[in-house]
């Protein structure tokens, strides 16, 4: 069998299926050996800690929200949710083989695509909101445009809007006065473009400009497509030998990504092929990834029921939160408030809790576990900070009005 030394100079797919495994093994175990050696490093050089640092800032009072408004639509899980950049649309897919956009203010829902793949993992919905992207197990993305402006609806009460059941086929109603309604056909929206190019699951999406776009997959890899072109601008292969489980955008700068895999959560630049710097602490899975909002740090949360939070500029880990007195459970999704001093994590369990960033403080729980049957798949802060987002299995997305002042830190 051929050492890892040896394989080095041959070609992949020159070798039998045993020496690649055992090529594969090999390079694992060398990497996570030098994992260790730069962590070790990295905690020599540290003289301080994100918690001593904040010692002298005051706490936060315990945040409370008030009873969440249910988003009804679909007829079964909803797998992801994205809210547009002006918080006033986002965009829903499902098992039913359905994205809804939705007027995330009133509820309403805006319009409808009926998508040919029902295994639809994640959507993602353009910086000006008028295009929207899904993909799944079909290893495609798929970009569609939003046919009803958000003028349109604005207006209009959830229950005069459009109707979405077996009887309308497409048809969607709203109340033009004096209990008329005014009909009009809404999708299926054709397809602007279909992007093929992964060999596995499309696991999330993002757009970095209106004509670009990111996608992550169980091939161990990254897309970052063209729209204009319709085609793959370069192919990110993530080195771990895992399947990429999240990416997210740079708030500012949309040349710069992170991602999460395996145990590690990686900065990117679309200008160079490989990754420009590497977090490592996690001891399982990372599932989530979300960027600070300044662009400087990164979130990431894991199989390993802590979320951690690692700064760029000082290459290091800055703090973890976890209280397995409280929490005790895979993270699901993570995403901060505006201001950044708070964070939300959803839990494979179904719980959402607050966080402190600063201090590392469990803030409290916002909903309560209904089992793995009800996960919550997706949370959004609005820019502003006065509602938050979710949607989960049990097929609603549910919107919270913040009844305390705490979100005021991002004015």
């Amino acid at each position: 069998m051929a050492s890892p030394k040896t394989a080095s100079f041959v070609q992949l797919h020159q070798l039998s299926l045993a020496e690649k495994l055992h090529y594969i093994e090999s390079a694992k175990a060398k990497s996570e050996m030098l994992q260790h050696r730069i962590a070790s490093i990295r905690r020599e050089v540290r003289n301080t800690s994100l918690s001593q640092v904040s010692h002298s800032v005051p706490a936060l009072t315990n945040l409370k929200l008030s009873k969440p408004n249910l988003y009804k639509g679909h007829r079964g899980k909803i797998n992801d949710m994205k809210l547009a950049h002006s918080s006033q649309t986002l965009v829903t897919v499902g098992q039913d083989g359905f994205a809804i956009i939705w007027d995330a203010i009133t509820g309403s829902k805006m319009d409808f695509v009926q998508l040919a793949n029902c295994w639809a993992l994640s959507c993602a919905i353009s910086p000006s909101g008028r295009l929207i992207a899904t993909g799944g197990l079909d290893n495609a993305c798929t970009v569609y445009t939003v046919k009803n402006s958000f003028e349109d609806t604005s207006s209009v009460s959830e229950t005069d809007n459009l109707i979405l059941n077996s009887s309308d086929s497409g048809i969607g109603r709203k109340n033009v006065g004096a209990n008329h309604y005014q009909m009009f056909a809404l999708g299926p929206n054709a397809p602007v473009c279909l992007l093929k190019g992964h060999k596995a699951y499309i696991s999330e999406m993002a757009f970095p400009l209106e004509n670009k776009l990111l996608s992550s997959s169980g091939d161990m890899s990254i897309n970052y497509w063209d729209l204009n072109r319709n085609e793959r601008i370069f192919e990110f292969s993530d080195r771990n030998l895992g399947d990429v489980s999240s990416v997210a955008v740079h708030p500012s700068n949309p040349n710069v990504f992170v991602s999460g895999s395996l145990k590690t959560v990686k900065v990117w630049d679309v200008r160079v092929p490989i990754s420009t710097q590497e977090f490592f602490g996690h001891e399982d899975d990372v599932n989530v990834v979300s960027m600070f909002p300044d662009g400087y740090s990164v979130l990431s949360g894991s199989d390993d029921k802590t979320c951690r939070l690692f700064d760029m500029r000082s290459d290091c880990q800055l703090n973890v939160y976890s209280d397995i007195n409280r929490v005790n459970s895979p993270v699901t999704k993570v995403e901060f408030s505006p201001s950044g001093r708070l964070f939300f994590a959803s839990y494979e369990d179904g719980t959402l809790s607050a966080w402190d960033v600063l201090k590392g403080t469990w803030m409290g729980e916002l909903t309560k576990s209904n089992g793995p049957s009800c996960m919550i798949t997706s949370v959004q802060a609005s820019a502003n900070g006065s509602r938050l987002y979710t949607s989960s299995w049990d097929g609603m997305v549910s919107r919270g009005i913040v009844l305390c002042s705490v979100f005021n830190l991002s004015n």
